[in-house]
């Protein structure tokens, strides 16, 4: 029941328990502001100058003219660094995000913008409350991650250097971050997406990264990591995309998994049969990976699969059509470059894959064959 009716006159202890409360909350005010509160929304603390300059001397290190696919024009150059303007609040700079408490940056999104730059400039490690870093698609031109400056972005969670084509190792500075060990990105509790595609990084994969079990997203395909999938990869329960360049595959993933992506890799051999328990899987690549044998039966349980590439490998034997039909949300298929004999069963008839490959790409052919 309210305290106060619409209807009836305050008594007077309720009167003066209000004045006293009116009045003790304006003293309050009086001696501290922080003190002070009527509900009001905090005004934002505008873009400190260091991070505004940092940002600055960043951009001055990009080329907007754009490379590869870019360049071609078959992906849009963004128009981000439009907004970065000396002398305006660098906290509403496209891409960029602050902490409205202190105006520091926390997040700098350039991935997918289409720069070029002859190396990653040392003011980046100015913005040193950093959370989020993408620079995916910006080419760096083969030149290598600075050996110093990632110790000092403490607070990084989520780091996207996909398609920078940096070379090299990744800096022995990364593994000097309060939430990392030497061996690079391995041992962050609070990092839940990796992704290092399309680099020339190399080295041993750590396999310690496959013990952190906030992971959601690992992609490190297209690299020249070596080393196999360690076994510790079945303890990470949140792991919904994964893409490596492994050279060894033996053990059960994670059931979680939705997108499954091997490229130009060292594995060989049969597919194991525990990939059918990937229940929730709706994407499958294994590219060029040196696969051999039969597909196992345990694939046709994939029943959420959408796209599916086997390009590239040794798969061989006879392939029926109608293993696909149970595999109805499937819309692309590419089985090309492999020594299947495909046979189309209401078609009495087979033929070898090259001559079948561009049939089987769309779902919708299996059916005007039949």
């Amino acid at each position: 029941m309210p305290w106060i009716s619409g209807h009836r006159k305050p008594q007077p202890l309720l009167l003066l328990f209000l004045i006293h409360v009116v009045l003790g909350t304006q003293l309050s005010y009086t001696y501290s502001l922080g003190t002070y509160s009527n509900h009001q929304t905090a005004v934002p603390v505008p873009c400190r100058p260091d991070q505004a300059s940092a940002l600055l001397q960043l951009k001055s290190s990009f080329s907007t003219d754009g490379w590869g696919p870019f360049v071609a024009g078959s992906s849009p150059i963004c128009t981000a660094l439009a907004s970065w303007q000396a002398d305006t609040d660098c906290c509403g700079w496209e891409g960029v995000r602050c902490s409205d408490a202190n105006g520091r940056v926390t997040t700098l999104d350039l991935g997918g913008c289409g720069f070029e730059s002859g190396g990653l400039h040392p003011a980046l490690f100015n913005l040193t409350s950093l959370r989020h870093l993408n620079l995916a698609w910006i080419s760096f031109n083969g030149s290598q991650l600075p050996a110093i400056g990632f110790e000092q972005l403490t607070e990084l969670t989520h780091i996207n250097l996909s398609n920078c084509g940096f070379d090299g190792q990744i800096p022995d500075a990364i593994g000097q971050l309060t939430k990392l060990i030497p061996e690079s990105f391995a041992d962050l509790p609070s990092l839940t997406a990796l992704g290092l595609t399309n680099n020339f990084l190399e080295g041993w994969l750590p396999s310690r990264i496959f013990q952190n079990k906030n992971l959601t997203t690992i992609d490190v395909s297209g690299t020249n990591f070596s080393g196999p999938i360690p076994s510790s990869i079945g303890n990470l329960k949140s792991l919904k995309n994964l893409g490596l360049a492994a050279t060894g595959f033996s053990q059960e993933l994670p059931s979680s998994i939705e997108q499954l992506q091997f490229l130009d890799c060292g594995l060989s051999g049969d597919v194991p049969s525990s990939i059918g328990n990937l229940e929730n899987l709706y994407r499958l690549t294994l590219y060029n990976c040196n696969f051999s044998g039969k597909l196992p039966p345990q694939m046709f349980n994939l029943t959420q699969l959408e796209i599916l590439y086997l390009d590239s490998n040794s798969f061989h034997g006879i392939m029926e059509l109608s293993s696909f039909w149970k595999l109805r949300d499937l819309s692309y298929l590419s089985l090309s470059n492999n020594k299947f004999t495909v046979v189309a069963e209401d078609e009495g008839n087979s033929s070898g894959i090259n001559q079948m490959g561009i049939l089987l790409l769309e779902l919708e052919a299996f059916y005007s064959l039949i």
